[in-house]
């Protein structure tokens, strides 16, 4: 029993993917050289990816049959990024972009690429205590009844009330320079 259950699990690295189907399908290295040419490739529900050549996996063949495979846990180690907590997770690219849910925050390194939010209905952004916009060097700091426009850091509060119509404002200020 042990020798059959270990000839249907084996290690095997990804040459090519052919994502163009309803499943996705890989051509495989396997044992000795061995190609295997049309995996099918079982992924989690809700996440779809098409990892790089010479990522590694799991085969998974019923009764040792390689007609009947199908590849499992594909991942790159070389982009796999490291050293995060229990329970923490990230959705990574081979560029280095990534998503993390971390414990204390969610942190996303797009790498210096665009982030685009499209066929949004609505987009709201909301923080409990403050929400910072920046570009370059100036920032827009938002807080419980205090709005500081033009700063030159996340943490500052601008000196000049803004004025309005009514008079200045309680609220909102500005940097001039």
């Amino acid at each position: 029993m042990h020798d059959e259950v270990a000839t249907m699990l084996r290690r095997v690295r990804l040459l090519e993917t052919d994502d163009s189907g309803t499943q996705q399908t890989m051509r495989l290295r396997g044992l000795r050289g061995e190609t295997l040419s049309g995996v099918v490739r079982a992924q989690y529900y809700g996440l779809s990816s098409v990892p790089p050549a010479g990522a590694e996996g799991v085969l998974l063949t019923l009764g040792g049959r390689t007609d009947r495979a199908m590849v499992l846990g594909v991942e790159d180690p070389g982009a796999r990024p490291t050293g995060m907590q229990p329970g923490e997770t990230a959705l990574y690219g081979p560029d280095g972009t990534i998503l993390k849910l971390l414990m204390q925050k969610v942190y996303l390194d797009a790498q210096g690429k665009d982030v685009e939010i499209t066929n949004a209905r609505k987009v709201t952004i909301r923080g409990s205590n403050e929400v910072v916009i920046g570009v370059a060097d100036r920032f827009t700091r938002i807080r419980p009844h205090r709005i500081d426009l033009a700063v030159t850091a996340e943490d500052q509060e601008a000196p000049y009330r803004v004025a309005t119509e009514g008079g200045p404002s309680n609220v909102v200020f500005a940097r001039l320079d």
